[in-house]
C-alpha cells in the first residue's frame, strides 16, 4: 500500500531489537499523514461498526483489546461480542486491502502490568498476535492502575520485551495522554523501539490537543505522533481542523480514531461513520 514502507534494517543492542527506521512512514495524500482508527470487538454488536466494515483508507487498524491473565495473553475481551473466526475473517480482508491490522494491549484491574512476568508474557503476545493470528504488530495502551511507582519501570520493560519478543519487521506503537514526567522518561527509555505515538487526551478541546502534542513533539519524533479524538465526544469541526492542523515546520505523524465501532447512529446520532469520513476529507486539505 501506498502509505507504508517496510524497511529491515536495524540494530541489536544486547538483545533486543532497535529500529533504525519506522516501520510506518507517514506518507499519505499530501505527503503527511496517516489514519488510525481503534476497532473494539466488546461492543455491542447489534449496533456497532463491524470490522470488515472498515473503509479501506484507515490505514492502521488496533483491535481493542488483548489482555494479561497471570502470564499469558487473553482475547476474551476482544472476543466478547465476535467470535474469533469471526474476528480473524475481518482481519485477513483488511490486510487483503494492504492495511495493517495490530493488537492493542492493556492490563486489568485484577492483573497490572508489574504482577506479571513480562519476559513470559510478550513471548506469548508473539505466539498468539504475530504467529498464530499473523497480525501485524502491536500497540500498547498506557492506561493502567498501577502504584505511580511502578508505572515508569513496568512500561519500559513492557514496550522492550514486546520489541524483543516480536522482532524488527513488525509494528509497534504506544498510546498515551498525560504529557507527565513519567511518560518523558518511558520515552526516553524506548523510543528506539517504537514506530509511532497516539496521543488519546479525548477531553480537551482543540488547543489543548495541539498543546499535548507539543509537549510529546519534545520527547519523540512529532512527525510520528497521531492526535486522537473520539467519535461522537469530540465535536466535528474540531476533528476537521486538528486534522489538517500541522505543526509549525514540520508535520504530524496523522490521526487517531477512538472508535470505528462507535461511529454509528445509536452512538453519535449522526449518519454511520460521520467521524471516520470526516478524518478522510480532510487529510489532504
Amino acid at each position: 500500500m501506498k502509505h507504508f514502507k517496510f524497511l529491515f534494517l536495524s540494530l541489536f543492542v544486547f538483545g533486543v531489537t532497535v529500529q533504525a527506521e519506522p516501520l510506518i512512514q507517514h506518507k499519505r495524500g499530501d505527503g503527511s499523514q496517516i489514519f488510525v482508527g481503534y476497532w473494539g470487538g466488546y461492543f455491542n454488536r447489534t449496533y456497532s461498526v463491524p470490522l470488515d466494515a472498515t473503509p479501506a483508507y484507515v490505514d492502521v487498524v488496533p483491535l481493542a483489546f488483548g489482555c494479561p491473565m497471570e502470564d499469558t495473553l487473553t482475547l476474551k475481551f476482544l472476543c466478547s461480542q465476535y467470535t474469533e473466526d469471526e474476528v480473524l475473517a475481518a482481519v485477513k480482508k483488511l490486510q487483503a486491502n494492504g492495511q495493517k491490522v495490530i493488537m492493542s494491549l492493556i492490563d486489568t484491574p485484577t492483573t497490572n502490568w508489574n504482577q506479571i512476568d513480562l519476559v513470559t508474557f510478550a513471548q506469548s503476545v508473539k505466539n498468539i498476535v504475530i504467529d498464530e493470528w499473523g497480525l501485524d504488530g502491536i500497540d500498547i495502551d498506557a492506561e493502567s492502575s498501577m502504584a505511580s511507582i511502578d508505572y515508569v519501570p513496568a512500561f519500559i520493560e513492557l514496550v522492550t520485551e514486546i520489541r524483543k519478543a516480536i522482532g524488527s519487521d513488525k509494528i509497534l506503537t504506544y498510546t498515551c495522554y498525560t504529557g507527565s514526567d513519567d511518560d518523558q522518561k518511558i520515552l526516553d527509555a524506548t523510543k528506539q523501539y517504537l514506530d509511532g505515538v497516539n496521543l488519546m487526551a479525548y477531553s480537551l478541546d482543540q488547543d489543548g490537543m495541539v498543546a499535548l502534542f507539543e509537549t510529546y513533539a519534545q520527547w519523540f519524533d512529532p512527525s510520528r505522533i497521531t492526535i486522537g479524538v473520539q467519535t461522537g465526544v469530540t465535536p466535528l469541526d474540531e476533528v476537521a481542523n486538528l486534522t489538517r492542523w500541522q505543526p509549525e515546520g514540520g508535520s504530524k505523524g496523522g490521526m487517531m480514531l477512538w472508535t470505528l465501532s462507535e461511529d454509528n447512529p445509536v452512538v453519535t446520532g449522526q449518519p454511520n461513520q460521520t467521524w471516520t469520513k470526516t478524518i478522510e476529507a480532510n487529510m489532504k486539505n
